[in-house]
């Protein structure tokens, strides 16, 4: 409980990773009338249920907090536009101190680019570090295209 409390992203980012290794991609459970159906259909949306709909959630308006010299926003740029998620890009000015703004420092507490913000049914959660951020996006959106090696 205390851990929820103290870290809530961190919780979510774990619980999402826990239901993807169990159930696996959206693709083997659902089809999406309209848009396709398995996986790419799926992915456009965000969407991600388990076969019998226990759980499921709609991930959303993904913004992304980045300095265009930072080579650790770069990294995270290139894994959304491989996987094709629609973001919007804030910049975040380190030469004039942006990081240490009372809004940001609420995103990311060590004042540090990249962060990923993005909607999951009521609540915005955020995501720090570029590894982390690559590696919920390629157990998020991976499918049959992941950017990093399956073990």
């Amino acid at each position: 409980l205390k851990l929820f409390e103290s870290f809530p992203d961190l919780v979510f980012y774990l619980m999402l990773r826990r239901v993807l290794a169990r159930y696996g991609p959206v693709s083997k459970h659902v089809a999406i009338p309209g848009s396709g159906t398995g996986w790419n259909g799926a992915r456009a949306l965000g969407t991600f249920a388990t076969p019998d709909g226990e759980w499921s959630r709609t991930l959303g308006a993904f913004v992304l907090h980045d300095y265009w010299r930072s080579s650790c926003s770069w990294r995270v740029r290139i894994a959304l536009a491989h996987f094709g998620v629609p973001f919007t890009s804030h910049s975040v000015n380190l030469l004039d101190g942006d990081q240490l703004s009372s809004e940001y420092s609420g995103k990311n507490p060590l004042a540090q680019v990249p962060t990923l913000s993005f909607t999951a049914g009521d609540r915005t959660h955020s995501l720090t570090q570029s590894l982390p951020i690559i590696s919920f996006l390629d157990a998020a959106f991976g499918g049959d295209q992941p950017l990093t090696p399956r073990l």
